[in-house]
């Protein structure tokens, strides 16, 4: 018989927040409800019932996690790929754009001051994707030759491991 922290009455599992206590021990407190066992008092059926209604909220609440993660993933990726397009599309009509003036500029015609802060967008875009793949070109690199060596120390430990016979 015991009534821990969060305990939920006579030889229950656990119920609620933090630890409750049963007549075998302590439950395990997770995302709000306990995981105690089954009590070997006087009430079993009962017992029986609340530590399989236990399980049963751990585990819907557990899917319920799985689900909304992976939809938080979905409207990510989504929103990605539609970054990428509009910045691929508004490149490409600003680049439109800047040859259209300098063809223009070569005609005859003069530079005007819209013309110019297009051409300045331009180079500062083509500075920022530039920079932009360079830095993710070296973070890549480093990624990878930082995986090789943790490789090669797991497969130094495991070694030495098995030669002094732990393994």
């Amino acid at each position: 018989m015991g009534m821990g922290m969060g305990g939920y009455g006579m030889n229950m599992g656990g119920m609620g927040m933090g630890y409750g206590m049963n007549s075998m021990g302590y439950g395990m407190g997770g995302m709000g409800m306990g995981m105690g066992g089954m009590g070997m008092g006087g009430g079993g059926a009962m017992n029986l019932l609340f530590s399989f209604n236990q399980i049963v909220a751990s585990v819907s609440m557990a899917t319920e996690m799985v689900g909304m993660n992976m939809q938080g993933v979905a409207h990510a990726f989504t929103n990605v790929i539609k970054l990428i397009d509009t910045l691929t599309t508004g490149y490409k009509q600003l680049r439109d754009d800047v040859a259209r003036s300098q063809q223009s500029i070569r005609q005859g015609g003069e530079e005007t001051p819209e013309m110019k802060e297009m051409r300045m967008k331009l180079v500062t875009l083509r500075y920022f994707i530039v920079l932009g793949g360079g830095f993710a070109a070296a973070k890549l690199v480093k990624f990878l030759v930082m995986r090789g060596r943790r490789n090669k120390v797991r497969q130094n430990l495991s070694s030495c491991a098995k030669s002094v016979g732990l393994g």
